[in-house]
């Protein structure tokens, strides 16, 4: 999979992230994450973002996401993520986002 896939569950709006997300791919991409932060909100659900099948990210992406994260901050949304690999906590502590996108160590 190397898209990104929206679950809109009773509980939670799931997020699946791709194998690889790269600035040639956020663009497609934008617009599903904003709709998962949309239907979050309105179901009053926390998101999920499953990255287990993510293994390549860019700093386009981790951008991308962080700004995710601090939209869903800001609007009072729990989110939670499902099983980071290294390699993608690795890129976001090498750019400065793993705060931004993990919280505090």
């Amino acid at each position: 999979m190397d898209t990104v896939q929206v679950i809109a569950g009773s509980e939670a709006t799931l997020v699946q992230l791709g194998s690889a997300m790269e600035i040639a791919t956020i663009q497609a991409s934008y617009p599903l994450l904003t709709s998962a932060l949309t239907q979050a909100q309105a179901s009053s659900n926390s998101l999920v973002l499953d990255a287990g099948q993510l293994r390549r990210v860019d700093a386009a992406a981790l951008q991308m996401l962080a700004s995710l994260c601090r939209r869903a901050h800001e609007n009072g949304i729990s989110l939670q993520w499902r099983a980071v690999h290294p390699a993608v906590r690795q890129a976001a502590q090498q750019s400065g986002l793993e705060q931004h996108l993990f919280g505090p160590a």
